[in-house]
Formats: C-alpha cells, sequence, structure tokens
C-alpha cells in the first residue's frame, strides 16, 4: 500500500545511536513491511552530499539502527510519526550509487529481496512440502500503480509456467486472494503516480497448481478456436521439425532465462587430465574426444558438483 504520497522530496533521519554519528539525507522513495513500530527497510532511494551518504552508507551496513521521516520544504500532517527501522543484520545491503556534481545519490536494496531465481528452484526440489522461507520471496514494484500488471510481469520473468496474457487479472486476483501476495508500505514524493509494491510468496508448484484448478473449473479460460485475434500455429507443426520452426525463438528465450550454463568452452578451461590421457584427441593421429564432447564431459562434471543428477540428450553420428 502507499502510506505517503506527496509533492516534494523529503528528508530522512538517520541514527547511529552509540555505534555512530548521526546523519540526515533527502529520499524519494522507501519501499519497506511495516512491523506496527516501524517501517523495515527493503529498498531505498537517497541523495545528498558525499560525507552524509557515506555516513549513511556506515549505518546501513552496520544495521539495527534507526531512522524517522522528516518533513522537508512542507509540514505534511503525519511525517514526524514515520519511524524507519534498518535491518538488523550486518552488511545487508546491496548498494548502487551514482554522481551528479556534488550531489550523491544511492539506491539501497535489502539483500532479503534480491531476484534469487536458481536458489528457489534449487530450495523448492530439495523441499517440495513446505512453504518458501521469506528471503526467496520474489519482490514486486508496481511504478505505475497497477498491481495485477506487476505480479503478472513477475510471473513471466521468474517463473516458468505457461500462463496467457489474458489471464492477468484473474491470475492476480487468485494470489491475492490466497494469500501469496503480501503489500509492503511505500512512501514515495514527486509528480508521478503513487508506487505500489509487496512480495510474492509463491512456489514454481503452487502456481502451477492454482493454473491448472484455474483452468479446470474455467476461472481461467482459453482463447476460442474462432476467435480471429488469436495465430494458429499448432495446426501447422506436423513434425517435430515443423514445431521447432514455430516456436524456437520462444524456446531459446526460456532456455536461456531458465538454464545455469554449468562449462562455457569460450570462458572456462578444460580440466588437466584431459591432456594427461590424451582426451584433446583427433590431433596428430591421437585418439579420445573430440572438442564438443569434451565439452560435453566437462559440463556434466560440473553439473554433478552442484546437483545429483545430469541428463545427458545427444544424436548418433
Amino acid at each position: 500500500m502507499t502510506k505517503l504520497h506527496a509533492k516534494d522530496i523529503q528528508k530522512l533521519a538517520l541514527y547511529g545511536g552509540r555505534a555512530a554519528a548521526d546523519t540526515t539525507v533527502f529520499t524519494d522513495i522507501i519501499i519497506g513491511k511495516d512491523t506496527g513500530r516501524a517501517t523495515y527497510i527493503y529498498l531505498a532511494s537517497i541523495a545528498g552530499s558525499a560525507k552524509n551518504i557515506d555516513q549513511a552508507r556506515i549505518l546501513m551496513e552496520l544495521g539495527s539502527r534507526a531512522g524517522r521521516m522528516a518533513p522537508g520544504s512542507s509540514r505534511q500532517e503525519g511525517f514526524y510519526s514515520n519511524r524507519i527501522a534498518i535491518s538488523p543484520k550486518k552488511n545487508d545491503y546491496n548498494e548502487y550509487k551514482t554522481r551528479i556534481g556534488d550531489v550523491v545519490q544511492s539506491l539501497y536494496v535489502s539483500k532479503l529481496i534480491e531476484p534469487k531465481i536458481q536458489e528457489r528452484r534449487e530450495w523448492e526440489a530439495a523441499n517440495p512440502n513446505k512453504p518458501l522461507p521469506n528471503d526467496l520471496t520474489e519482490l514486486v514494484i508496481a511504478w505505475d500503480g497497477d498491481v495485477n500488471a506487476a505480479i503478472y510481469k513477475t510471473l513471466q520473468e521468474r517463473y516458468t509456467t505457461p500462463i496467457l496474457d489474458v489471464w492477468k487479472d484473474d491470475l492476480a486476483n487468485m494470489l491475492i486472494e490466497e494469500n501469496f501476495y503480501e503489500d509492503l508500505t511505500v512512501f514515495t514524493f514527486g509528480e508521478e503516480n503513487p508506487i505500489k509494491a509487496g512480495l510474492l510468496k509463491l512456489k514454481e508448484a503452487d502456481l502451477e497448481n492454482i493454473v491448472s484448478e484455474g483452468v479446470k473449473s474455467f476461472d481461467l479460460e482459453f482463447a476460442l478456436m474462432d476467435d480471429d485475434t488469436q495465430v494458429d500455429l499448432l495446426s501447422g507443426s506436423n513434425s517435430l521439425d515443423e514445431y521447432l520452426l514455430n516456436f524456437a525463438e520462444d524456446l531459446t528465450h526460456c532456455l536461456q532465462d531458465n538454464i545455469t550454463t554449468r562449462f562455457d568452452p569460450s570462458v572456462n578451461e578444460h580440466h588437466k587430465a584431459f591432456r594427461d590421457v590424451n582426451l584433446t584427441a583427433n590431433k596428430n593421429g591421437l585418439t579420445g574426444l573430440f572438442r564438443p564432447q569434451a565439452d560435453a564431459v566437462m559440463g556434466v562434471a560440473e553439473t554433478l558438483k552442484r546437483d545429483k543428477y545430469s541428463f545427458v540428450i545427444g544424436e548418433m553420428g
């Protein structure tokens, strides 16, 4: 929810207590979780002099610091009551800094809500019956205030379950109603639309179940076959070659987005054992592996260091 939206940029006072000096910076957006006593910072954009920004960085790294929203050029009611809390963990934020003249701007993003797509998938595989932990949730930011569109975009970019554009609103509403989405508190400033944000605590299996049940119950509708706005590609796919021709680009993008490369021969080196047993073969009459075969062996070896299994797919010839 957008708790505060004002026309003026506001001051953020950060208190160091006995550990470090206080500092004051300006902020145009803070996204956090309201704990009742304060708003725990997940994302904050701050600006100020290099000295003040450096001191803010020290306080952010220390953790367990407190802060308070202070009025800038206006004295809008309620600003003094907005308490801000920094993560209790040390070094719990990633910082992205830019400088324009004498003004330094820093964006702090909690590591708790940084994208962890691969980590989430590995955790799900190892813990299929457990709820998703907080550190593997997905941050959803609706910069234009359209929460449903932001949720749908997150599902498209960070999950592999097939979904249709026509499901955007219905699917987002289902996730909200079933408490897979949690609103965050947003303090935003400027003339643009109020920003909204939340956390999506959703496993891939949860999304698959929701989509499957939605289709079975007709809560999620497929496009009708006589809909002139739909392009029919499957009827023209009478073989695997034709199917790949129609969908190769989409499949390639999906693979690139969702598969982690374990061995890249253009970047990584083959193990020294390949040379010891003449497995750099087909040079000077030596027998052994072709270069692509050696690449495949390295890929499997690197995969088995992290996973308990590896699929090897190839063809004769």
